[in-house]
């Protein structure tokens, strides 16, 4: 997870080190910290809508289509089995 990885790296700098820890939590620490609850819900939108197995199963980039996971939605569940 990018916000331990961020906290593991700013506990690593040394005590001497205070105002690159100030600058570390205040450019990153905080920022990712803000928005990392709206990351979360937009990942979680992806993946629910996003059949990511198709993707996984893609041969190359070129074949790989981006396709709703059809179980999304009763309608998308109809369309795929035809």
């Amino acid at each position: 997870d990018l916000l331990d990885f961020l906290h593991i790296s700013m506990d690593s700098l040394s005590e001497s080190d205070e105002n690159i820890k100030q600058l570390f939590e205040k450019t990153w620490i905080v920022p990712v910290t803000e928005y990392a609850g709206s990351l979360a819900k937009f990942q979680e939108m992806v993946e629910t809508t996003i059949d990511l197995d198709s993707l996984d199963n893609a041969s190359s980039a070129h074949s790989s289509m981006v396709a709703i996971n059809p179980e999304f939605d009763a309608s998308l569940m109809e369309i795929n089995q035809k």
